[in-house]
């Protein structure tokens, strides 16, 4: 298998933690299978040999295909004791829980936060009484519990994630050592292929307090760089000056401490010359942003409401001051011709003529999940996809890159999954009269090569 990092599964992490708060970390084992390279039969071995009273287990929607073998192969061993939470798991439990291959070994669905779940089920609790679950009756009946428990703003402030139950954080790349903090849940706007407003629509930040104690954990432990994951972190100036009086508490700053965070195009483009001195000197390196597409029809269709003028201001005053861009880019959108692809591509082209080595894309292929606008729209299509397949377009590339270009358009298509329909790849664009699916991969093949081999 390739050699390629990853990230520690925060979701799982802080279920892990919320569980040690009742048993004790000592009897609480986190498996990370990706970082270990496990096998779906590797790891259901593993999961055997602990005999737990209860399996936590995390799908998105691009895994849910290894989790299940994963969920089959545990049920075969221990029967029913599964808990399945994740966004896969919220937006589509009836999918998991009537799914024939597993449903029979899943205790049920975790369908909101997962730490008030395994909070009640390992106090006891009768799971037609555990917060947020859903599961079959004794006639086979969906059923969900009497109970909906939210993450009270004390239990978001006050829980520090327990660190110990990763095996690679923090990660440590030369001078690097860099560890990964969800510093709020949640999402406010309505882009149509996001399933965030499903899974969180209000936006719920940690205290200044418990962010701070947070990052000064990670920096005792030699932590200089930090990426925040949340959907949507530089919200307003006046967010951004919260954070900053942070790190002047903590007396982080750069060049000795750096940090890579969210932001959207539409807002951070009129951001005050001073505001994006004041990310700089924070430790600003990377800004990341949902560009998805060169086409002001494709955007329409988006709901992003934000634009390629936008993304130009916004790219312009942050190479201005020294920090980077990773630009989000989809191909493949329903309706998407030849022509809207190659607006994206003109785009990209441009933007990497103004910021060069400072920007960088990560182009994916559009898909459409449960729980999004995307997928209701296009129901009677998606709903007869199969599971997706992961794309490696370094196999038959023919242009003429350097020499080296083979393994990284390999390394950066790895996460890139498209549907299948009846057994082969699907784009949403040609199952609605648009591009066919050569030119998206010509597409994406192109924006790979313009983002360059960072």
């Amino acid at each position: 298998m390739s050699d390629y990092p990853t990230i520690p599964p925060l979701g799982l992490g802080y279920v892990a933690t919320a569980a040690s708060e009742i048993v004790g970390p000592e009897s609480v084992t986190l498996i990370d299978a990706e970082h270990l390279r496990l096998s779906p039969a590797e790891t259901a071995r593993l999961i055997a040999a602990e005999n737990p009273a209860y399996v936590c287990v995390n799908i998105a929607s691009p895994n849910y295909a290894i989790a299940r073998e994963i969920i089959r192969l545990t049920g075969a061993d221990l029967g029913q004791r599964i808990v399945v939470g994740g966004p896969h798991a919220i937006l589509s439990p009836d999918g998991i829980l009537l799914d024939r291959d597993i449903g029979r070994y899943i205790l049920g669905v975790c369908t909101g936060d997962g730490e008030p779940t395994i909070r009640g089920l390992l106090q006891g609790t009768d799971r037609a009484r555990a917060p947020n679950f859903r599961y079959l009756d004794r006639h086979g009946q969906v059923v969900q519990s009497l109970v909906s428990e939210a993450l009270s703003d004390e239990q978001l402030n006050n829980r520090i994630l327990d660190r110990r139950f990763f095996a690679n954080d923090p990660l440590v790349n030369g001078r690097k050592v860099e560890s990964y903090v969800l510093s709020s849940r949640g999402c406010p706007f309505r882009c149509d292929f996001c399933a965030a407003p499903r899974l969180n629509g209000q936006l719920a930040r940690r205290s200044t307090a418990s962010l701070l104690a947070e990052i000064r954990s990670l920096l005792v432990r030699g932590v200089n760089y930090i990426r925040f994951v949340d959907d949507f972190l530089l919200t307003s100036e006046k967010q951004i000056s919260a954070l900053s009086e942070v790190f002047d508490t903590l007396g982080i700053s750069s060049p000795d401490f750096g940090f890579e965070a969210t932001a959207r195009a539409s807002i951070a483009a009129n951001y005050r010359p001073s505001t994006w001195a004041m990310l700089a000197g924070m430790g600003l390196e990377e800004l990341e942003i949902g560009i998805e597409s060169g086409s002001p029809r494709v955007l329409r269709l988006m709901g992003k409401r934000t634009g390629p003028d936008e993304v130009f201001r916004t790219v312009r005053q942050a190479v201005a001051h020294g920090i980077n861009v990773k630009g989000f880019l989809m191909v493949g959108y329903p309706t998407e011709t030849s022509w809207d692809l190659d607006l994206t591509v003109g785009l990209a082209a441009e933007l990497k003529a103004i910021a060069g080595d400072a920007i960088r894309f990560s182009p994916v292929i559009a898909k459409a999940y449960p729980g999004t606008e995307l997928y209701e729209q296009h129901r009677a299509i998606v709903q007869h996809f199969g599971d997706d397949t992961l794309i490696d377009l370094a196999e038959g590339f023919t242009d003429s890159p350097p020499a080296s270009a083979a393994s990284w358009l390999k390394a950066r298509t790895r996460y890139n999954a498209i549907h299948t329909l009846q057994g082969r790849p699907a784009t949403l664009s040609e199952l609605t009269g648009g591009a066919s699916l050569k030119e998206v991969l010509d597409t994406l093949r192109k924006l790979i090569l313009i983002s360059g081999g960072k």
